[in-house]
């Protein structure tokens, strides 16, 4: 998956912010008391929050207020009572504290909202849009590399007769099982998603089409002889596709998948009633 941000270690993070709130620090005390240059820290604070979480924030709002302070006691700013300096500390300190943490929490919820909209809610795989993020740029690094890629189209056989038969709730959790038995049985440079009901799609990138029917056997093996699947006389039916490198779409992929894996289960005897083509991806 692409993401449009430059990719900062913490590391580096927390020394950037060091050396920025140092910077600041000094052109508050270069610039003396008639220039206040306090709303620069902030920069520091905005940095930390965001790339380094709410536990980065607090450190950063505390070295804030405290290099805050050091200028303006090396810029022989004095106070009549110790408990002044007390009170500035923590009144600005709190200031700090309250601007990055609110930006920590910020990012946290952005992330919470990102991984939502990329993910089924019911699996907790990835869900057709980030599915369609993955491939498009796994197939792009395939034809660029000239590596082979395959992909693989699961349904699952009588699924409709467990819903029917046990309520959605037990179907929900035939779902969640097959779709642990599948994860299990790939790599982590592949991607799992589910499309929608009771259709899978897995990216194996690097992967020929030898590698992928093993792969596939194992997914195979594993959900129809899992004993929780076979007490409700569940099967599953695969397309498999493999190109090397990669000169199709993630459209034209999923439609050959498909259609190879209604061929497999017209020949195995499952083919539904009724069942719509697939469309593409949009």
């Amino acid at each position: 998956m692409v993401h449009l941000e430059l990719p900062m270690s913490k590391p580096a993070v927390s020394v950037l912010t060091v050396f920025a709130t140092l910077v600041v620090g000094w052109l508050d005390y270069y610039t003396g008391a008639e220039v206040r240059v306090l709303a620069l820290y902030f920069f520091p604070l905005l940095l930390a929050g965001w790339h380094l979480g709410k536990l980065g924030a607090v450190f950063s709002a505390l070295f804030a207020v405290a290099v805050w302070l050091a200028a303006l006691y090396a810029d022989g700013i004095r106070f009549s009572s110790p408990y002044i300096w007390i009170t500035n500390g923590f009144t600005e300190g709190l200031g700090f504290l309250v601007v990055s943490f609110l930006v920590a929490m910020l990012r946290e919820a952005l992330n919470r909202e990102r991984s939502l909209s990329r993910m089924d809610q019911l699996t907790g795989l990835a869900n057709r849009r980030l599915f369609i993020e993955c491939v498009t740029f796994g197939l792009a690094l395939s034809q660029r590399q000239g590596r082979p890629v395959s992909l693989a189209y699961i349904d699952l056989d009588n699924f409709k007769q467990v819903n029917d038969a046990y309520g959605h709730a037990r179907g929900d959790d035939l779902l969640r099982l097959c779709s642990n038995l599948i994860v299990g049985c790939v790599r982590t440079s592949d991607t799992v998603a589910r499309l929608g009901g009771d259709e899978f799609a897995v990216f194996m990138p690097e992967t020929d089409s030898e590698s992928a029917s093993n792969l596939v056997e194992r997914i195979r093996f594993a959900i129809e002889s899992a004993p929780d699947v076979l007490s409700f006389g569940v099967t599953i039916s695969i397309g498999i596709v493999s190109e090397d490198p990669a000169k199709s779409d993630l459209a034209e992929l999923l439609s050959r998948a498909d259609a190879l894996m209604y061929k497999a289960k017209r020949k195995r005897g499952m083919l539904p009633v009724s069942r719509a083509p697939f469309q593409g991806c949009t």
